[in-house]
């Protein structure tokens, strides 16, 4: 069983955090490599859309891999990576 998150699942998890955050849908273009500064979230926003992003995701997104992550496509590759390197 694989624990990947697919695009679409994350695409609608941070469609949701952003808009739970902000009030507003992603905007017009919006893709996976759009950049984070590109979404108007400045750094407390950006905390909050994470954290809800979280929640959503029922993941742990650390401070290392928030730092490393410019773009939502960062994000989930960084989560994809972690799932399938750990072991049960």
């Amino acid at each position: 069983m694989s624990d990947r998150i697919t695009e679409e699942s994350f695409v609608a998890a941070f469609s949701a955090a952003l808009e739970e955050v902000t009030e507003e849908p992603l905007p017009p273009g919006f893709t996976l490599d759009s950049k984070f500064i590109d979404l108007d979230l400045d750094s407390m926003s950006r905390l909050e859309v994470i954290t809800c992003l979280e929640d959503r995701l029922q993941q742990v997104i650390g401070d290392r891999m928030l730092g490393q992550s410019f773009t939502p496509r960062d994000l989930l590759d960084a989560l994809n990576e972690r799932s399938s390197g750990e072991k049960d």
